[in-house]
């Protein structure tokens, strides 16, 4: 029985003794990585050795292909992608590059680019708006008040609020 489904395997494999290459099946490996700063993404939370970790694959090397594209720009997008992990990163450049098609690499590009561009515009907003309440916080400590503490308190009377309601819906 073992024997017969060996040999189905290598009749499924094909002439040339390699698997069959699943166009269905996922682009990178799933699981997490043994190392959780891989995890992370590259944002001003990361620490120096998870970026620096990153920006070295602006020289790694690409395995080898007959795509047609700008190697010094994918690979500035792939390191720069927040979308991946470090080992997803390592696995594009070494393996699933050399499996997929001009079209899968054209529409990778487009979504790196993308990616970037989106990311660019979420940390102007996130400028903008850590700008206002730091502004706002200044603004409460001139005059002398504690935006914790008024916090609190509004959460405190909200809370306050909701168990008047329950009591009195609970008399009638």
């Amino acid at each position: 029985m073992a024997e017969e489904n060996s040999q189905q395997q290598a009749a499924s494999q094909g002439d040339q003794g390699t698997p069959p290459v699943d166009p269905m099946a996922p682009l990178f490996p799933v699981g997490k990585s043994q190392d959780p700063r891989d995890d992370e993404c590259l944002s001003i939370f990361s620490d120096e050795e998870t970026k620096a970790k990153h920006a070295a694959l602006v020289n790694h090397a690409i395995a080898t292909n007959n795509l047609k594209f700008d190697q010094k720009r994918v690979l500035e997008l792939v390191s720069g992608s927040y979308s991946l992990t470090y080992a997803e990163k390592i696995y594009f450049l070494d393996i699933a590059i050399a499996k997929i098609t001009q079209e899968q690499i054209d529409q990778l590009i487009q979504v790196f680019e993308s990616e970037q561009v989106r990311f660019a515009k979420l940390h102007q907003d996130h400028q903008k708006k850590m700008k206002e309440i730091e502004e706002k916080y200044k603004e409460a400590q001139a005059k002398g008040e504690n935006p914790k503490l008024e916090s609190e308190k509004k959460e405190a009377k909200k809370k306050d609020e909701a168990m008047v309601e329950d009591i009195l819906k609970n008399l009638d």
